[in-house]
C-alpha cells in the first residue's frame, strides 16, 4: 500500500456543511419575505389599478349619458323635427342647426338621414354609417337608439326622431375616442390604458414603451350600462418601478442579515470541527501505517472511546482479509485456466453458428424469391374477389419474411466477418432523396411531413459503398416513420471533419415520436433486444435493424448513437468516413421530374398561387384551370412557404406584395431551405429594377400583371420544359372605343377567351373589391400611417386595375405609389382625391355591365 498521509477532509465537511445549511435557511426565509413583500404590494396595486380603472369606467358611461341626453334633447326639437320634414327646410335651416348644437357641445361629427336611412346632410364627406348598416336599419325600424363602435375606432350613437310616435329620420353621432378620453385623463397621463369593445382594441394610451407595466384587467358590467351594452373592457397599468425599489431595499438588508449568519457559523463548525476531527485524523493516521505493515497494530489510540473498540475492531478484520486475500489468489489462478478452454469453445461455436445462419439465410430466400415473384404474376391475372385477398396476404406476408431473412443474413455476415465493403463514387443528394422518396408515400399516409436537409458545405459526390450508406439511411427513417403517430421526421447530413483525402460527414435522423427512456438507450444496438416487449407486439421487428446499421457504420469507418426522452422523440446519429470524389459539376434540377408531365401543353400541372387579392385570385383560378392545371390558392407567403413545404407542386405562381410576409421574403426562405421549385412573380410592376429584385430573391420568371393567358401559359410550360399552348402569335387586336382608356372591355373579353358570363361574374366583385381598398387607403392617409402602408394599399389598387385593363386608374394609383415610394406624403391628399375620381368614372362604365 502506497504510504499517504490523512487529510482533514472530516473538518472541512464539518465547516462546509453548517455554512450551507445557515446559508440555505437564510436564502429561504430571504426568498419567502421577499415574496410575501411583493405580494402584498402588487395586491395593494392591482387594487388601486382597478379603482382607478372603476373611475375611468364610470366617467366613460357619465360622458356618453350626457351625449345621450343631448343627442336626444337635440332630436326631440321642434325645430329640428320641422326642419326634417319640411323639404325647404333640410336645405335652408337643418345644417345651421346641426353646426350650431355641435360648436356649442364638441360632440365629434354629426349626421342627419330621413326615415328610409338616406343621407339628408353629414359634417363629413359621405355618412358615417352606411345607408345598409344593421345598427341604422334596426334603430329607423324599431325607434330605439342604438350605440356601437366602428370603423376608425370612433363611437356612433343613433337617435331616432320622432313626429307622431312614428319615426322621421335619424341623428347619428360619431365620436373619436381620442376625443371622449382627453379631458377624462388630463391628470392621468403616465397611466399604460388599452380600452375594447368586444375584444377590438378602440383607444391606446402608451406613455413608456422602454418600461414595463403591472396592468389589471377590469370589465364593464350593469353598474355601466351604456359600455356593458358594448361589452367594453380596458387595461390599465403603471410601471414596475413603482413597487420595485421597496422590495430591493428589503431584499438587500435580509442578504446583509444572511451575511452575518454565515460568519458566524464559519466560527461555530471551525471549534466543533477540531474537536470531533483530531481524533479520527489519529486513527487514520495509524490505520495507514497498518497497511503498509501486516505486523503494525491500529490498537490502542489513546482516547478510550468508541474509537478505541473501532481500532480493535479494525485489527481483527485486517487479519480475517490477510487469509481470505492468500486463499482467493489461488483460486483466481485456477479459474483462469478454466476460463481460456471455455473462451475458445466458445468462439469456435460462434463461428459455427454464423456459418450456419448465413448458409440457412441463403437457402430459404431463394424459394422466397420463387413465391414473391409467382405471387405477383399470379395478382395480375383474372382472379375472384376472395382469391385477390387470399393472394394480396401471401404477398405481403411474403415480403415480411423476406425483410427478416435479409436481416439474419446481414447479422450473420456480420458476426462471420463476411460482409464486405464497395467503393465507389456517387451522388450522395440523389443517393438521399431517393431513399426517402421511398418512404414518403409510407409518412404521408400518417399524416407525417419528411424532409431531407443538405446544406451547401457537404459535398455532392463521395467514395464509399453506397448501398450500405442507404441501407442504414432506410432502417432509421423507417424506424422513425414506424414509431411516429404525427409531427415530422427530418434527415440531416453535416460535415464532422475533413482532411486532404477524406471527408467524415454526419447524418442525424430527428422524429417527434414516442421518444426512448434514458436508461434503456443501451438496448438499442444489443442483438434480438427492443425498449420492451410491448414494442414487438405493437410495431413488429425482430431488434436487428440498429444493430445491423450500427456495425456497418463502424465497417465504414464511424458511430452510431442515440438521444431521446419519452414523449419528445428521438434523434439518431451516426457518422461515415469518405474518399474524397474528383466529382463532377452540379447538375440544375427542378422540385419535380418534369419526364412524367404531358408533352404538349400545361395540362396537370400542379400550380400554388400565391395572392391576396379576391378578383386577381378568381381571374387567375379560371385562365388556369382552363388550360388544365390543377391550382391551390393561399393569401399570403407564409401560408405559401408552408403549402410547398407540404405540398408537391411544379410551379409557384408568386404575388410580390403580400402581408404577413411578401413574396420576395417567401422566395428567399424556400431557396435557403434548397427548394428548388420555379417560382415565377406575379406583379403590377414592370420595370427593370422590379425585375431585377425578383430575380435577385431566386424568382424563376416575371409576368407583370395584366395578367394575359398566352403569356401565363408560356411562362409555366417554360419552367416546367414544356411547349408552349395558347392561341397563335400575331393575331390582330380589335381597335379600341373612345372609352378604352378608363375601361378597356374588348381586351378584357379576348383575355377571357371571350366568355361573357365570366367577363360579368369578375366585374360584380370588382365595385366591393375597390371600396374596400380605397377605404384601407383613406385610412392610412388620415391616420398618417407609414409611407410603406399607403405604397402597399395603392399597389393593390394598381394590380387590380391592370387586370381588368383600366388604364388610367392604373397610371393614378401607381403615382399614389410612386409619391409614398418617394416619401411625398404631402401630395397624398390631392391624389386621392384623383384617384377616386378615376374609380367613379370605372364604375360608371362597369355597373350597366353587370346589372
Amino acid at each position: 500500500m502506497r504510504n499517504r498521509v490523512p487529510r482533514k477532509r472530516l473538518k472541512k465537511r464539518l465547516i462546509v456543511s453548517s455554512i450551507i445549511l445557515v446559508s440555505a435557511a437564510m436564502l429561504l426565509i430571504t426568498l419567502t419575505v421577499g415574496i410575501m413583500m411583493t405580494m402584498e404590494i402588487k395586491q395593494l396595486l392591482s387594487n388601486s389599478l382597478r379603482h382607478e380603472a372603476m373611475e375611468i369606467l364610470l366617467d366613460m358611461e357619465r360622458q356618453i349619458g350626457y351625449l345621450h341626453q343631448d343627442i336626444k334633447s337635440f332630436t326631440q326639437n321642434d325645430f329640428i323635427i320641422n326642419s326634417l320634414i319640411d323639404p325647404q327646410g333640410r336645405n335652408k335651416y337643418l345644417p345651421a342647426m346641426v353646426r350650431g348644437f355641435n360648436a356649442s357641445e364638441n360632440w365629434g361629427s354629426i349626421a342627419i338621414t330621413d326615415f328610409e336611412g338616406k343621407l339628408i346632410y353629414s359634417q363629413e364627406s359621405a355618412s358615417p354609417v352606411p345607408q345598409n348598416s344593421a345598427y341604422l336599419r334596426t334603430a329607423l325600424a324599431t325607434g330605439q337608439p342604438t350605440l356601437f363602435t366602428g370603423e376608425a375606432n370612433r363611437l356612433f350613437l343613433i337617435q331616432p326622431i320622432f313626429y307622431y310616435q312614428t319615426t322621421q329620420g335619424s341623428a347619428i353621432v360619431a365620436l373619436p375616442f381620442d376625443q371622449l378620453m382627453k379631458p377624462l385623463l388630463n391628470n392621468r397621463k403616465d397611466l399604460f390604458l388599452k380600452i375594447f369593445s368586444d375584444a377590438t382594441p378602440v383607444f391606446l394610451q402608451y406613455p413608456d414603451k422602454s418600461s414595463k407595466y403591472i396592468t389589471e384587467n377590469i370589465y364593464a358590467d350593469e353598474k355601466t350600462p351604456f359600455l356593458h351594452k358594448l361589452k367594453f373592457s380596458m387595461r390599465v397599468g403603471r410601471p414596475e418601478a413603482v413597487f420595485m425599489n421597496s422590495v430591493k431595499k428589503a431584499v438587500i438588508q435580509l442578504l446583509l442579515i444572511t451575511c452575518l449568519f454565515i460568519l458566524i457559523a464559519i466560527a461555530v463548525a471551525s471549534r466543533i470541527g477540531n474537536s470531533i476531527a483530531r481524533p479520527i485524523l489519529e486513527l487514520c493516521t495509524k490505520v495507514h501505517r497498518a497497511g503498509e505493515d501486516e505486523m503494525r497494530k491500529c490498537y490502542p489510540v489513546g482516547t478510550d472511546d468508541e474509537l478505541e473498540e473501532l481500532a480493535l475492531a479494525f485489527d481483527q478484520r485486517s487479519e480475517e482479509l490477510v487469509a481470505a486475500r492468500r486463499d482467493m489468489e489461488k483460486r483466481v489462478e485456477e479459474r483462469t485456466l478454466d476460463l481460456a478452454e471455455a473462451k475458445a469453445a466458445a468462439e469456435n461455436a460462434t463461428r459455427a453458428k454464423s456459418e450456419f445462419l448465413a448458409n440457412m439465410s441463403h437457402e430459404i430466400r431463394t424459394p422466397m424469391n420463387v413465391i414473391i415473384g409467382m405471387s405477383r404474376l399470379i395478382r395480375k391475372t383474372e382472379l375472384t374477389p376472395p382469391q385477390r385477398e387470399y393472394m394480396d396476404m401471401v404477398h405481403d406476408s411474403s415480403e415480411v419474411l423476406l425483410s427478416l431473412i435479409e436481416d439474419i443474413l446481414d447479422f450473420s455476415k456480420i458476426e462471420a466477418g463476411k460482409i464486405e465493403l464497395e467503393s465507389a463514387d456517387f451522388d450522395l443528394k440523389e443517393l438521399t432523396a431517393k431513399t426517402t422518396d421511398m418512404l414518403k408515400l409510407k409518412a404521408s399516409e400518417k399524416g407525417l411531413l419528411l424532409e431531407c436537409r443538405i446544406p451547401e458545405n457537404v459535398p455532392r459526390f463521395v467514395k464509399g459503398d453506397s448501398a450500405r450508406l442507404r441501407q442504414v439511411i432506410l432502417n432509421l427513417v423507417n424506424n422513425a416513420v414506424k414509431f411516429t403517430e404525427s409531427g415530422e421526421i427530418t434527415l440531416e447530413i453535416f460535415t464532422e471533419n475533413e482532411t486532404d483525402h477524406q471527408t467524415t460527414l454526419g447524418f442525424s435522423v430527428a422524429d417527434t415520436g414516442i421518444g426512448i427512456p434514458r436508461d434503456r438507450l443501451d438496448r438499442l444496438f444489443k442483438p434480438f433486444s427492443q425498449v420492451d416487449a410491448s414494442t414487438t407486439r405493437q410495431y413488429g421487428g425482430t431488434g436487428l435493424g440498429l444493430v445491423i446499421s450500427s456495425k456497418i457504420v463502424e465497417l465504414m469507418g464511424g458511430r452510431m448513437w442515440a438521444e431521446s426522452e419519452p414523449g419528445n422523440g428521438a434523434t439518431f446519429y451516426f457518422t461515415v468516413c469518405f474518399e474524397k470524389s474528383e466529382g463532377v459539376p452540379e447538375p440544375v434540377f427542378g422540385y419535380r421530374d418534369t419526364a412524367s408531365l404531358p408533352a404538349h401543353g400545361i395540362a396537370g400541372i400542379r400550380v400554388l398561387m400565391a395572392e391576396d387579392n379576391l378578383f386577381n385570385q378568381k381571374l387567375a383560378k379560371i385562365l388556369l384551370e382552363e388550360s388544365g392545371c390543377e391550382l391551390d390558392i393561399v393569401s399570403n407567403g407564409k401560408e405559401a412557404v408552408e403549402a410547398v413545404r407540404k405540398g408537391r407542386y411544379d410551379l409557384v405562381l408568386m404575388d410580390v406584395q403580400m402581408p404577413v410576409m411578401d413574396g420576395l421574403e417567401a422566395t428567399e426562405t424556400l431557396r435557403k431551405e434548397q427548394v428548388q421549385i420555379p417560382i415565377v412573380a406575379l406583379t403590377a410592376n414592370a420595370t427593370a429594377e422590379d425585375r431585377a429584385m425578383c430575380l435577385g430573391a431566386g424568382m424563376n420568371d416575371y409576368i407583370t400583371k395584366p395578367i394575359d393567358q398566352k403569356k401565363l401559359r408560356k411562362a409555366i410550360s417554360g419552367q416546367v420544359k414544356l411547349l408552349p399552348a395558347g392561341k397563335p402569335d400575331g393575331a390582330q387586336e380589335p381597335v379600341r372605343p373612345d372609352d378604352a382608356d378608363i375601361f378597356d372591355r374588348e381586351t378584357f373579353l379576348r383575355n377571357l377567351g371571350g366568355d361573357e358570363d365570366l367577363v360579368k361574374e369578375l366585374l360584380s366583385l370588382l365595385p366591393e373589391q375597390l371600396d374596400m381598398a380605397v377605404l384601407d387607403l383613406k385610412t392610412a392617409i388620415e391616420q398618417h400611417a407609414e409611407a410603406q402602408d399607403i405604397q402597399k394599399q395603392a399597389h393593390t389598387i394598381k394590380g387590380m386595375a391592370a387586370n381588368c385593363f383600366a388604364k388610367r386608374l392604373k397610371e393614378a394609383a401607381w403615382r399614389m405609389e410612386q409619391a409614398a415610394a418617394n416619401n411625398e406624403l404631402e401630395l397624398a391628399p390631392s391624389l386621392m382625391a384623383e384617384l377616386e375620381e378615376e374609380i367613379g368614372r370605372l364604375l360608371e362604365i362597369v355597373k350597366p355591365l353587370i346589372r
